[in-house]
């Protein structure tokens, strides 16, 4: 089982969309700074719209496993 978040939540029309697609309680969802993220054993990289590009370095450099598409 994932636990995926989305991100870019802090546009408002993005806040709207989430309401529209029936998903409200997903507009209170905040940004997790990357120590946060090397809690986890497994870490996810998605190509996307952002620098999806420096996700690797920082995950191969932790104690992480990176899962890539």
């Amino acid at each position: 089982m994932i636990d995926a978040k989305l991100s870019g939540i802090y546009l408002p029309y993005t806040r709207a969309n989430l309401v529209r697609l029936g998903m409200p309680e997903k507009q209170e969802i905040n940004f997790v700074d990357v120590s946060d993220h090397m809690r986890f054993k497994y870490l996810i990289s998605v190509d996307g719209w952002t620098a999806a590009w420096m996700r690797p370095n920082w995950i191969m450099a932790s104690n992480s496993l990176l899962i890539k598409q």
